[in-house]
Order: C-alpha cells, then sequence, then structure tokens
C-alpha cells in the first residue's frame, strides 16, 4: 500500500509540518482554548491532542466542592425533598454566582 522506507516519513511529517508553523506562529491570546479554536483549521492534529489534554481537569477540588453543595443541599431537612435536578440547577445557579457570572 504505502512504500516501506517512507511509512515514517509519510506518518510523522504532517505532524512536523504543525509543529514547525506553531512555533513560528505568534501567539495572540493567553487563553489556550481561544487560541486552538482560532487555529483548528490551519493546525488540526495539533489542535485535537490539545483539545484532549486542556479537557483534562488538572485537580479534583471542583468536583469535590460541588458534591459538598450537593450533600448540603441533600441533608438539609426542608430541603431533602427535592427533585434531584433542581438540587443539581441550584449547585449550578450558586456556581455560576461564585464566578461571577450571575
Amino acid at each position: 500500500m504505502f512504500p516501506q522506507k517512507n511509512t515514517i516519513e509519510w506518518v510523522y511529517k504532517p505532524i512536523d509540518d504543525e509543529l514547525s508553523m506553531y512555533i513560528t506562529m505568534r501567539k495572540h491570546t493567553d487563553d489556550a482554548l481561544e487560541f486552538w479554536k482560532d487555529n483548528q483549521t490551519a493546525l488540526p492534529i495539533l489542535a485535537k491532542t490539545a483539545k484532549i489534554y486542556l479537557g483534562i481537569e488538572a485537580s479534583s477540588s471542583p468536583s469535590e466542592r460541588s458534591f459538598k453543595e450537593l450533600r448540603y443541599l441533600v441533608s438539609n431537612f426542608t430541603r431533602n425533598r427535592m427533585h434531584p435536578e433542581f438540587n443539581a440547577t441550584l449547585v449550578q445557579l450558586r456556581d455560576s454566582y461564585v464566578k461571577g457570572i450571575l
């Protein structure tokens, strides 16, 4: 199918080309997600890789905090009969408020 001696070059050449292009590019933003969104057509292989690594949560603190807040809502006697979706909505609203979105 492919010449054997050129197989390595066939696999690595597009990656090498994208890396060379990335190194020479000016970065106009400090936001990595915004950068990869803007450059996903020019650097498709690197953009896919970046999405994988940038999507991984660095710590479990935010999720632990959410569970702690949810535990408070569920354990509170006056709120223990609320629908689970309503509890989740309350946690999301509080999180948005704390982040200054609301």
